[in-house]
């Protein structure tokens, strides 16, 4: 009997990846580039093998969509998940209900926020000091995703690091828990926090930049509701477009009814007692080129 070997077997994906890491290439899609195919019919389904679409196909139909991952089945994909949900499923007791993939792009994204991505395809550029520009011009970044195939690491952190909620204006209610040693919670807060940005702006009627702020690149702000003896501390974050440059932090105490500089490097520490969340955490991409050492 003849033997067919599958291409696109199981393991396919996992070493094609290698591949493209051990080459230094960050770009997406597999079997195609990716956003040609979103920019003609937003599906992303030619780009991928089975196995990146279908759970079924992943786990050699030990898992289908419908079904619910608990701590009975979990190791089946403890590849896919970070950390803490494995943490959380295996001995917590949460459960996790697959769903389809989806395939449809503009299910993902922002609606002005991908337009611009397409419209501005091919346009950007980084600078000599590493900052992202419109190609052969010294104009700060139009809006969208500027490197759509990401060939280094500094294009794919700044594709995060322009726009980190893809939206020109966000606002985020958390309820905060901060667990201590013994697993019990030591700390409650309510927390808002607020991206602003002033450049690379997609739904801004006057274009891509905020007048009055040509240097900067947003306001990032958190204030605390909750409880009573934080109530109304605040802190201000100011971020310059040109990211070998370190933000300004400013805060605001209720106790000594003033504002206050603080150090930089503040953003990487509690801003409050007992929470482990850092102004430096935003969407994984609060550093600047300077705190990377590009400066």
């Amino acid at each position: 009997m003849p033997i067919h070997i599958k291409k696109y077997d199981v393991d396919y994906s996992r070493r094609f990846f290698l591949e493209k890491m051990s080459k230094g290439i960050m770009g997406a899609g597999v079997l195609s580039s990716l956003w040609p195919l979103i920019g003609e019919s937003a599906d992303i389904t030619k780009a991928y093998p089975e196995e990146l679409l279908s759970i079924e196909a992943f786990t050699q139909g030990k898992l289908k969509d419908g079904d619910i991952i608990d701590a009975s089945n979990v190791e089946i994909v403890k590849d896919l998940i970070d950390p803490i949900a494995y943490l959380q499923v295996s001995q917590q007791g949460r459960r996790i209900k697959l769903v389809p993939t989806t395939t449809d792009v503009t299910q993902l994204y922002p609606h002005d926020y991908l337009k611009a991505t397409l419209s501005n395809q091919g346009k950007a550029a980084l600078d000599l000091d590493g900052n992202v520009v419109v190609k052969n011009s010294t104009n700060q970044w139009i809006g969208g995703t500027p490197f759509v195939d990401p060939q280094n690491g500094l294009e794919a952190f700044a594709n995060i690091t322009l726009s980190w909620g893809r939206h020109d204006t966000s606002i985020y209610a958390v309820d905060d828990y901060d667990i201590g040693p013994s697993g019990s919670i030591e700390y409650q807060y309510q927390i808002a926090w607020c991206e602003k940005n002033f450049s690379a702006l997609v739904s801004n009627p006057s274009g891509p930049y905020l007048e009055g702020f040509d240097d900067k690149l947003r306001h990032q702000s958190i204030w605390f509701t909750a409880p009573d003896d934080t109530r109304g501390t605040s802190f201000l974050n100011i971020w310059k477009y040109d990211q070998r440059e370190f933000p300004d932090l400013f805060g605001y105490l209720p106790a000594f009814k003033r504002v206050r500089r603080f150090p930089t490097n503040q953003r990487f520490e509690p801003l409050v007692p007992g929470i482990t969340f850092f102004l430096s955490d935003a969407w994984a991409a609060g550093g600047s080129h300077a705190d990377m050492g590009q400066s």
